[in-house]
């Protein structure tokens, strides 16, 4: 087994699948869990978790939200097209 870690910046709030919560816009670490079959080099996924890390009055909160992989891109996916200026917007002559 094997750990990976990336971080991924959300420049606009998200909300997971099945989930009604919001979470704020911001860097979030992603750790995935690598496990390999037995005598197979090809590691498979067995789990994602979101990592935020907040201060709020001096004090470091750290939460944990499991997510899928495939979820995780589609939000990724989605903040870029919020991000993307409008086609319909005019570019300046």
């Amino acid at each position: 087994m094997r750990i990976s870690k990336k971080l991924v910046t959300f420049q606009h709030p998200i909300i997971l699948p099945d989930s009604s919560e919001e979470f704020p816009a911001g860097d979030y670490t992603i750790e995935t869990e690598m496990l390999g079959s037995q005598g197979n080099d090809k590691a498979h996924t067995s789990n994602a978790v979101m990592v935020r890390r907040e201060t709020h009055n001096g004090r470091v909160h750290t939460s944990y939200t499991d997510i899928e992989l495939s979820d995780l891109e589609r939000l990724i996916q989605q903040d870029a097209e919020k991000s993307a200026p409008s086609k319909t917007e005019k570019e300046p002559k």
